[in-house]
């Protein structure tokens, strides 16, 4: 399948700036992954947040964020320091407030 893709970008001194893609395939994945054939640099997108596919019947689009989550995997918490969370792998948000403790999963 060719799917036509238009980025919409706001420009630093102001304005917006438009760019389209083409791609060509079977499948494209979304999300913030830069293997996904659209990244999306925003941190409340999963690292594979959907895909759109082509199959008998249709184009479908499918949520992959919380295929993980239906695996019913054991998770563990852990509470560390925040900079310690940081250099673990783990995610912070601009703008939140963090104690001396974080727990991640």
């Amino acid at each position: 399948m060719r799917v036509r893709f238009s980025h919409i970008t706001r420009k630093a001194k102001g304005g917006i700036a438009y760019r389209d893609e083409d791609i060509d395939s079977d499948t494209v994945r979304f999300g913030r992954s830069t293997d996904n054939e659209v990244h999306l640099a925003d941190p409340r997108v999963n690292l594979q947040q959907a895909s759109l596919s082509t199959r008998t019947g249709g184009v479908f689009v499918e949520a992959a964020g919380n295929a993980q989550i239906r695996h019913n995997e054991e998770v563990t918490t852990r509470l560390m320091t925040p900079d310690d969370a940081i250099a673990a792998g783990a995610m912070a948000l601009f703008g939140e407030k963090y104690g001396d403790e974080v727990r991640v999963l």
